[in-house]
């Protein structure tokens, strides 16, 4: 995972980007105040907290 862009929010210019993730398929990322890994599935999710927010889009 990456991170280009501003952390301002005004500037409205943050870009997240993944690698290594399986080509064509939907991606995910959450976003808030706290970090906790958490079961999901066959793996992990980070849980954030009370305040999540998520952005999804095609790869």
């Amino acid at each position: 995972m990456d991170a280009t862009g501003s952390r301002d929010v005004d500037d409205n210019n943050l870009t997240l980007t993944a690698g290594l993730v399986p080509s064509g398929q939907m991606g995910i990322f959450f976003y808030g105040p706290n970090q906790d890994m958490v079961p999901f599935g066959d793996g992990e999710v980070v849980s954030v907290g009370e305040a999540a927010g998520r952005e999804a889009g095609g790869i």
